[in-house]
């Protein structure tokens, strides 16, 4: 029973695989799928299988976009020629034989590419280097590529660079010549020629007039050029670490330098844009300035003479100069030559306060360009010397006396005086005191000038009433010789009557002793008839505002 029911199902499944169908297949192909503005595509299908056919194909080519059903196409072929007037797409799809069975589509999809024709355009050349001529072009296309080519025949000269929208052209000489571009756009190709007339243009050329300069440190160093071409025409040269650009200078001028350094200038670029490389190294050698300082005083000088202190270095020299007197009495600098030489005034021309502006400046021995100078104020406040007002004084009914002093020239002065007193300083040494009373009158003077200690003189002037003498010799020795009254010169009015022992007047006068009067001052013994005898005397002295003086006198040992 087992082995029936097993020979029954292999007859079976013998009988099922004799009705099985093949799957169907489509290869399907395109003559062209990329074109230039526009084109025709042949889709050609080859079918394997049972037809007829029932397949799909679908056409978008920028006018139409829309699918197609074909039914019962009896054929192992399909071909159709489809207009592309656009980039656009084939497609074919859902492929069943007769049978209903689904197929396979091989290459199905193609997308077709039409390219637009490009313009490109030749401009003028850019510049003309020598006979090195820098094309222009254009591209319509930013995906597009290019090339230049010479004209046919054209040997007398070389495209650099053919690929790039600005080559080089280098002719051998000058003369007329074509060139050609063309703009290739997919399958889209499109060349132009211009011609070009190459006319010899020299590029900049020169440099530095010399190779090496010297300067002194702290300074800037002028490197001199001598270039030509076309201007104006820019220089770039480097120091080593950065590069700098001199547009139309017939010079170099460096930033400060210390140290010696290495500048090379290694490009010339004219107005056009033609360029030069030079590579040319200019040696700057750098000397040492002197770092000078001349000394600083913090405060004036009291006297007439000073130390300076200014610094030199080894192997330098130097020198002071008088920069400003600011009209002073005149500075004597001992040694000019010397840094801490002695600086002085004369004494006697000094004035009160001076000032001087003076310069230190030193050289460097070994290049005497690189010099530094460093400039000091100094001031000066005249030392009071030998101060004094004179002895003191005795007067008589005086309101005011002259006296001189020593010291007070031009010198600042400040008076310490009694109440009502005042001093009248403009004829220095000569001073004027007025306003004294009776008594001691204490004048004091003090002397302050800048920095220098305080000098003070003193004078007192003692004023005392009318003072009487009651005798005199006149002997010719020189002493007692005249009849005084002390205070008579400061008496207004005054009258002074003598009288001899009998009461007989022997001698009267006016204005007795008072400056200016026609007699002598005092009484030299000689009576109004023109004797002098010994003897013993009175007289009356009288005046606006004293009372009347009545005393006697002795003459004693006078000559005849």
């Amino acid at each position: 029973m087992k082995n029936n029911l097993l020979v029954l199902i292999v007859l079976l499944l013998s009988v099922g695989a004799g009705k099985a169908y093949a799957q169907p297949v489509a290869d399907v192909s395109y003559d062209q799928l990329r074109f230039c503005e526009s084109g025709e595509v042949t889709l050609t299908i080859n079918f394997t299988g049972d037809a007829p056919y029932d397949f799909k194909y679908w056409i978008n080519n920028g006018i139409v976009d829309q699918g197609v059903v074909v039914t019962n196409h009896n054929s192992d072929i399909f071909t159709l020629p489809i207009n592309f007037p656009n980039s656009g797409f084939l497609r074919v799809y859902d492929l069943e034989d007769v049978n209903g069975i689904a197929g396979t589509v091989n290459n199905g999809e193609g997308t077709v590419i039409v390219d637009a024709m490009p313009n490109p355009t030749i401009h003028d050349p850019i510049r003309t280097c020598d006979l090195d001529v820098h094309l222009s072009g254009s591209k319509e296309f930013e995906t597009s590529s290019t090339i230049w080519r010479l004209g046919n025949g054209t040997v007398d000269g070389t495209l650099t660079d053919e690929n790039s929208l600005n080559p080089v052209f280098s002719a051998i000489a000058e003369g007329n010549y074509t060139v050609y571009f063309k703009e290739i756009q997919g399958v889209c190709e499109k060349e132009i020629g211009s011609p070009i007339n190459v006319v010899n243009k020299p590029s900049p050329s020169g440099g530095s007039i010399s190779d090496s300069e010297t300067i002194c440190s702290n300074n800037q160093a002028t490197i001199a050029l001598d270039i030509t071409g076309t201007f104006p025409i820019s220089v770039f040269y480097t120091d080593g670490e950065l590069v700098f650009l001199e547009t139309d200078v017939k010079q170099i001028v460096t930033r400060t330098l210390i140290d010696s350094e290495i500048y090379q200038l290694f490009r010339l670029r004219d107005v056009d844009g033609c360029e030069t490389i030079i590579n040319q190294n200019v040696n700057i050698n750098v000397d040492r300035t002197p770092v000078t300082d001349a000394g600083f005083f913090s405060q004036p000088v009291c006297g007439e003479e000073i130390q300076l202190g200014a610094s030199l270095e080894d192997g330098n020299t130097g020198f002071w100069t008088i920069i400003d007197d600011h009209e002073g009495s005149g500075l004597t600098i001992e040694n000019s030559d010397n840094p801490i030489s002695k600086a002085s005034l004369n004494y006697g021309a000094q004035y009160t306060l001076e000032y001087y502006t003076l310069r230190w400046t030193e050289v460097n021995s070994e290049n005497t360009e690189c010099v530094d100078f460093d400039e000091v104020e100094i001031e000066f406040n005249k030392m009071p010397k030998n101060v004094s007002l004179g002895n003191d004084t005795t007067v008589y009914l005086d309101k005011e006396i002259v006296f001189s002093t020593t010291g007070l020239e031009d010198m600042p002065l400040t008076w310490n005086l009694p109440e009502g007193v005042s001093v009248d300083e403009q004829e220095v040494p000569q001073v004027t005191v007025s306003g004294l009373s009776l008594g001691n009158n204490q004048v004091i003077c003090t002397i302050e000038n800048g920095v220098c200690p305080a000098v003070t003189a003193e004078k007192l002037i003692r004023v005392n009433d009318i003072y009487q003498t009651t005798g005199f010799s006149p002997n010719g020795d020189g002493v007692n010789e005249t009849f005084m009254i002390g205070g008579a010169a400061n008496v207004e009015g005054n009258k002074l009557i003598v009288f001899d022992v009998t009461g007989k007047v022997v001698f009267e006068t006016t204005d007795f002793c008072r400056s200016g009067s026609d007699t002598e001052e005092g009484w030299n013994g000689y009576q109004n008839n023109g004797e002098r005898k010994d003897g013993t005397y009175y007289y009356i002295f009288t005046g606006n505002g004293i009372e009347p003086i009545k005393n006697y006198l002795i003459i004693k040992g006078s000559t005849k």
